[in-house]
């Protein structure tokens, strides 16, 4: 129980601190934007991701000379303007 109660602070405090270390860096900064990714990565990690059909094209000599088209499986593109 005390161990469970010294994670759960130390989660929280951990939590405290880089929420104030994302709200107080200032702007334009590198660190700013290295903390600015972190609710990037968690907003895509849990995005239900819908099944993709994928196209290579390649355009050069190289193997590594390629265009990768994603589009979705459905065929049903809805465009807003």
């Amino acid at each position: 129980m005390f161990i469970l109660l010294i994670c759960t602070s130390a989660l929280l405090l951990l939590g405290t601190l880089g929420y104030l270390a994302w709200k107080l860096t200032p702007k334009g900064t590198i660190l700013a934007e290295m903390l600015d990714l972190i609710p990037f990565w968690s907003y895509l990690l849990f995005k239900r991701v819908r099944p993709m059909k994928s196209t290579r094209y390649q355009y050069g000599g190289h193997w590594r000379q390629y265009l990768l088209v994603l589009q979705p499986q459905d065929e049903v593109v809805s465009q807003k303007m």
